[in-house]
């Protein structure tokens, strides 16, 4: 589970943000805010606070978060 979150949140995500930039009946400045929004890491709010309120695994949620924030500190400079 921990690889996937990592690989979803650091590689697939932002693989999906790069295939949007294709399409060209989006306006640049939508095709932009979707290629940021797609490329940040989850944050605490997202990541903790809503698996704690769905009951989920808030540990995995918080590792999850942590190491996807440090390393999007070296993968989201290449993305861009």
């Amino acid at each position: 589970a921990f690889l996937f979150g990592v690989a979803s949140i650091l590689f697939f995500t932002p693989a999906l943000a790069v295939v949007t930039q294709r399409l060209d009946f989006l306006p640049p400045e939508f095709q932009y805010g979707l290629l940021l929004f797609c490329t940040m890491p989850t944050t605490i709010n997202s990541g903790v606070a809503l698996v704690s309120a769905a009951k989920g695994n808030v540990a995995l949620a918080l590792l999850l978060t942590v190491v996807t924030n440090l390393a999007a500190v070296l993968t989201v400079p290449f993305v861009l």
